[in-house]
């Protein structure tokens, strides 16, 4: 999978068309699953060793929301077999996460959860997959989305607008970082690769001389 990871994605996204053929969606759908049963194991474990009437609704809402998502996994993973451009089915599941953060948000009715933190695990998760342009889609994303939350929860005051404002620019900011480091790790990988495709021709063209060489022995008499 970590090979997916390092090809190039179509030219006018920046990669390579085999890798949204086959490797970014997968590694998109990998990685809500790994965050939605961390999730689920974490809110569990919390339920049962402190049970509180508060905390059940909270629980509610989380169940809610991951359900949703599993169920988008299940459709996901098998729609992507069918659909020839996959890469926007990719970038349409990014819409969904951030939309169902959002929604996780509202039914919250609160803007300071650490859910908000989920808006950074997504975007790190699409630099990893989609590089620069998948980071910086889902940090402009969770940004309209979050600030659309806090319009909601504080309405259309002045705290409003400072909260989303500060988390837009931690968004952009991750997303920018991630990508960057996303695209210096397929560069590299590239070039490692095509060392070792060199070293390897080298390799096969100085055996091949060896084995054409001639050989044999040569003798001579006093004549």
């Amino acid at each position: 999978m970590f090979q997916w990871a390092v090809k190039r994605w179509p030219h006018w996204m920046g990669g390579s068309p085999e890798l949204a053929k086959k490797g970014g969606l997968q590694w998109l759908l990998f990685g809500r699953l790994i965050v939605c049963f961390l999730l689920l194991f974490i809110l569990s474990a919390e339920q049962i060793l402190s049970p509180r009437d508060a905390g059940l609704i909270h629980f509610q809402n989380a169940l809610i929301i991951l359900s949703f998502l599993f169920s988008v996994n299940l459709v996901v993973s098998l729609l992507q077999f069918q659909l020839r451009e996959n890469w926007l089915l990719g970038w349409l599941n990014i819409v969904v996460d951030a939309g169902a953060i959002t929604g996780w948000l509202v039914l919250s009715k609160s803007t300071t959860s650490t859910i908000v933190l989920l808006y950074l695990v997504l975007i790190l998760v699409s630099a990893m997959t989609y590089y620069k342009r998948g980071a910086l889609l889902s940090a402009f994303v969770s940004s309209v989305s979050f600030f659309a939350v806090n319009l909601q929860v504080l309405g259309r005051g002045e705290e409003a607008f400072f909260s989303a404002g500060v988390y837009s620019i931690i968004f952009l900011s991750v997303g920018l970082v991630g990508g960057y480091l996303s695209e210096e790790l397929k560069r590299t990988s590239e070039g490692l690769q095509q060392k070792n495709q060199e070293i390897a021709n080298l390799t096969a063209l100085y055996e091949r001389i060896i084995e054409g060489m001639p050989t044999g022995l040569l003798t001579l008499n006093q004549d």
